[in-house]
């Protein structure tokens, strides 16, 4: 109920939204002796092969809990088209996050494992230890095949399954929230404490929304709202579902999130609909159409 009443509070103030904060690019923190992940002449964006037929149904089997969550087709869809790719490519490059590896649609466990060695930005021991243990998670659980768009920090990678520019800028926002913080590796051991990865979520999807804004992508910035508003939601029907469903009932976990992800459905849209209508408005004068 608190949830609920939360959530209608937030949509009385989505009527009152202003336009997006400006967007600062990100001021990556890099030591002088640390060697890169990527090393000079390596493709910083690479794509998975095509697996046929099983794609679609990887995308249907384990993506549908998702697709329903979130409203969404295009959700763990496993087919990124141009349009998406260079989305995050040109987010990368106006941010300087020139080391970070993003994938799309990709399984290289051996890529990882090198580049988990070699990221020197994230201290050892961290790597070592939780870094490890991410990424035999990658390993034996492929999310080429599971799905789940995700940054990771030990390697410096950001894994994207699905053909969302607002979903790529999100995790594109945690590579940037990463790359300027000093002590990484403590940020990244964080993510552990409760409700520290609310936090840290938050950051991204604001990213992403003032960045959609900053470059003038109406239907991104939209996007943003549909997409980033309610898998925020699913965020906190984990928390819910630690505490009132078992952990062996996967059914109860599903609807758990799908219920909290409705408030934060219509903060989204109602956010996205008063923007909509809005927009003209928050353009330059040269820019505005003309009557």
């Amino acid at each position: 109920m608190r949830v609920w009443l939360l959530a209608a509070c937030l949509v009385l103030l989505a009527g009152c939204s202003s336009p997006p904060d400006p967007y600062e690019p990100a001021v990556p923190v890099i030591c002088e002796d640390d060697d890169l992940a990527t090393p000079p002449g390596e493709e910083r964006i690479e794509r998975g092969g095509s697996w046929g037929f099983l794609d679609p149904v990887f995308s249907w089997t384990f993506g549908l809990p998702a697709k329903l969550i979130l409203w969404s087709f295009e959700i763990d869809s496993h087919e990124i088209d141009e349009r998406t790719e260079e989305a995050i490519r040109c987010y990368m490059a106006a941010n300087g996050l020139s080391d970070t590896k993003v994938r799309l649609n990709q399984y290289d466990p051996i890529g990882e494992w090198k580049r988990l060695f070699a990221n020197e930005k994230v201290g050892w021991p961290a790597r070592y230890t939780l870094g490890v243990l991410v990424n035999v998670v990658y390993t034996i659980l492929p999310g080429r095949i599971i799905g789940g768009d995700n940054y990771n920090p030990f390697t410096d990678s950001v894994n994207l399954y699905s053909n969302l520019r607002s979903v790529a800028w999100h995790e594109g926002g945690h590579a940037k929230d990463f790359a300027e913080c000093k002590w990484k590796a403590g940020y990244a051991f964080l993510r552990i404490v409760p409700l520290v990865d609310l936090y840290q979520e938050s950051v991204a999807s604001a990213d992403a929304i003032r960045w959609a804004y900053h470059i003038r992508d109406r239907e991104g910035e939209i996007e943003c709202y549909h997409v980033l508003f309610p898998a925020y939601g699913t965020y906190i029907g984990g928390y819910v579902q630690d505490i009132l469903v078992l952990p062996s009932d996967p059914i109860g976990s599903f609807l758990t999130r799908l219920v909290l992800a409705l408030p934060f459905h219509a903060v989204g849209r109602i956010q996205a609909a008063v923007r909509d209508a809005a927009y003209e408005d928050y353009l330059p004068p040269e820019e505005r159409p003309k009557p």
